[in-house]
């Protein structure tokens, strides 16, 4: 019977020492893929209904959000450092604390200044034909169900996989960040509007 052992242990100690049977994570693995799949298909067959019932851009839309969201924390960011001379002046910090506090939001707002002009150059560059995203799911999508796993597949799909003592199993797959992106999607164009 082979064992995987656990890297962080075996390179720098710097876990316990645990393993999990060869085979029983490949099972694992293997479930876990054709769940995210089987979500997928039925998430990306819900985008294309809402995407041809509100005639919208799929891609134009989460770049929406994103700006939307990005441009909310500038001016959080630009609210607290305004505020910051205030709470200096009525000795709340000390000048060291502003000095520093204005330097973290000073970068914050910098940051996020260059998120929202890299936001606006996608929205800028999008097609209406062109949706990236959408892309990225049926990427993820087009081989079905997964009878085997290879080293494609893994690679292709996922970014990594945890398993600690108890030998739980947490996969964090490639795209997440698409998916997460799809499912706000959904909730803003579907359930939101039944609720209304």
């Amino acid at each position: 019977m082979a064992y995987y052992y656990c890297s962080s242990h075996i390179r720098s100690k710097t876990c316990t020492s645990h393993s999990i049977n060869k085979e029983l994570l490949k099972k694992i693995v293997l479930e876990t893929i054709n769940k995210q799949i089987e979500l997928l298909i039925d998430l990306d067959n819900n985008i294309e209904k809402v995407i041809k019932k509100e005639n919208i851009n799929y891609d134009y839309e989460i770049l929406s959000v994103k700006k939307k969201e990005t441009e909310k924390d500038i001016k959080k960011y630009s609210e607290l450092l305004s505020s910051l001379k205030e709470d200096l002046i009525n000795k709340f910090i000390s000048h060291n604390e502003f000095a520093e506090y204005s330097d973290s939001y000073r970068n914050k707002i910098e940051k996020l200044n260059n998120q929202l002009i890299t936001i606006n150059n996608q929205i800028d560059n999008i097609n209406m034909d062109n949706n990236c995203n959408i892309y990225a799911i049926e990427n993820f999508i087009k081989a079905g169900k997964i009878e085997n796993l290879n080293r494609k597949i893994i690679d292709e799909l996922i970014d990594e996989i945890y398993i600690d003592e108890d030998k739980n199993v947490k996969i964090k797959f490639n795209y997440e960040d698409v998916f997460l992106d799809a499912i706000d999607f959904m909730e803003k164009n579907v359930y939101n509007k039944k609720c209304s």
